[in-house]
């Protein structure tokens, strides 16, 4: 098993042990996702920095991390998809929901929430839901299913 403490070090342990062993405890790792022998995790760029990362580290040779992806902004969401990181990210003026692909060589939009035009359809609808590919939804993270996901995937796993 494999987690973070309240300090964001990453540990490893056994199910029915007591002990735990140290991994990594550079920077701060959060929202890990263990797959094929890494751990992918949003840290900072460095001590100073206050610019959010997707990076992992190798489970087996925990030297340093690689940087997969500098985010816009700070992010508390990603996942381990195939070969694919999915994260969430925004702008001043947008959010979006991108794929990266896990060696950070290619990068693939899956939404894109512009602020204006989402908050100017909730006032003249009388604060409706907003509507996105023509179907209604509440909750931006509903409008990627695992459906889409897999399809945005499955067609770019080149």
């Amino acid at each position: 098993i494999y987690y973070t403490d309240t300090s964001k070090h990453i540990y490893k342990t056994e199910i029915d042990s007591e002990k735990e062993e140290l991994l990594y405890d550079n920077l701060e790792a959060y929202n890990l996702n263990v797959k094929n022998g890494y751990a992918y995790y949003l840290d900072y760029k460095d001590e100073t920095s206050d610019v959010v990362c997707v990076c992992r580290v190798n489970l087996n040779n925990i030297a340093e991390r690689e940087i997969i992806k500098e985010l816009a902004s700070y992010s508390s969401y990603i996942d381990v998809v195939g070969n694919w990181v999915i994260y969430m990210d925004a702008s001043e003026t947008e959010g979006f929901i991108d794929l990266v692909k896990v060696d950070g060589t290619e990068e693939v939009r899956l939404y894109t929430l512009d602020y204006e035009e989402y908050y100017q359809d909730l006032l003249e609808d009388d604060y409706s839901d907003a509507s996105v590919d023509g179907e209604t939804n509440t909750n931006v993270e509903n409008t990627v299913t695992n459906e889409v996901v897999n399809t945005v995937v499955k067609n770019n796993n080149n």
